[in-house]
């Protein structure tokens, strides 16, 4: 929280050199004409960077004017201000802040070196408290140049237009709304106020002009807007129902592969058996070959034995036939048939 502390007032209508302390709250009173007002607006002159609301504090259509705190306005026609010739004017807030545990002052500067001719300059300065040394030279009030120019170490911001001085306040005091510059006067004036629905709307609320046409069109607007809000809808339905369908498609699909993987792989494994009783059919009929073809050898060895022993006994039987050619010279002699019978 951001507290005022003390304001300093300098050539402010009837206060020439014043500092004011400020408690956490404080109460203003006095009799018409004592300067509740005034201390009021050089407040404000500060802190919404405008002379447009002086005085509204007593009355709705004040009509105040920098010249007439500048040079303290009298009314009297044969001596209308008190102050003539060049012044400076010097009105200074300053601030403490909780958080950060320091002080900051905001302040303003303004030279009138006539009536109605006046130049302001605002400006901030961090971590400061103000002094009577910072706002007078000897007895006379420093003037814009003077004061800028004596500070300048302790000056962190220096604004000479009210937009500028506008965003050194929000920036300062924390990044505020447009309408707090509006509201302020609006929470100066003495006014009571007893109508809720006047204070929200006052205070509240910002300020906005109705345009029936405007209004209008963002009823048309608002219709159209509808009537796109239900095709939409409709829309969103159908894409819905086909998104499902997509899904239901989709997990046929998946269904479908896995049911054909499962198919072929019955049939693989159905195959893999086949090959695998094929093997062993072809395995036991190996066996049986190469056992018929170890007894097809044990045979054409035997057999070759027996055509040996025939040759053998053809052999001798014709060595014994031409022996007994020779010996008996015949050849049809019982004793040989009788032999070759027996051989």
């Amino acid at each position: 929280m951001k507290k005022l502390t003390r304001v300093k007032l300098i050539n402010w209508h009837r206060f020439v050199n014043e500092t004011i302390d400020l408690e956490k709250s404080t109460l203003i009173s006095g009799e018409n004409g004592a300067g509740k007002s005034t201390l009021l607006d050089a407040i404000q002159f500060v802190i919404i960077c405008s002379t447009n609301y002086f005085n509204k504090a007593a009355h709705e259509n004040g009509k105040r004017k920098l010249t007439g705190y500048i040079r303290c306005k009298t009314g009297r026609e044969n001596k209308p201000y008190e102050r003539t010739g060049e012044i400076s004017a010097h009105v200074a807030l300053e601030f403490y802040e909780e958080k950060k545990d320091k002080y900051f002052v905001i302040g303003a500067v303004v030279d009138s070196a006539s009536e109605g001719q006046e130049k302001t300059a605002r400006y901030l300065m961090d971590g400061v408290r103000f002094e009577d040394s910072m706002f007078f030279q000897g007895k006379a009030p420093k003037s814009i140049n003077q004061f800028r120019t004596m500070n300048s170490s302790k000056i962190k911001q220096w604004c000479t237009t009210d937009k500028e001085a506008r965003s050194m306040i929000k920036n300062r005091f924390g990044r505020i709304e447009d309408k707090f510059f509006r509201l302020i006067p609006k929470a100066l004036a003495f006014r009571p106020i007893d109508d809720i629905k006047d204070f929200v709307y006052s205070y509240v609320l910002d300020e906005k002009e109705v345009n029936i046409d405007v209004l209008r069109e963002n009823v048309r607007t608002y219709q159209d807007l509808q009537r796109t809000l239900e095709n939409v809808k409709i829309r969103i339905e159908r894409l819905e129902k086909i998104n499902s369908l997509h899904a239901q498609a989709a997990d046929g699909l998946q269904k479908d592969k896995q049911y054909g993987y499962y198919l072929a792989r019955v049939e693989a494994d159905l195959i893999l058996e086949e090959i695998e009783k094929m093997q062993a059919e072809i395995q036991t009929d190996t066996l049986r070959l190469e056992e018929q073809n170890g007894q097809i050898q044990t045979v054409k060895k035997n057999r070759w034995k027996n055509n040996r022993s025939e040759m053998i006994c053809v052999r001798n039987l014709q060595q014994i036939k031409i022996f007994w050619q020779k010996t008996n010279r015949r050849s049809d002699c019982s004793y040989w048939r009788t032999e070759r019978q027996i051989c």
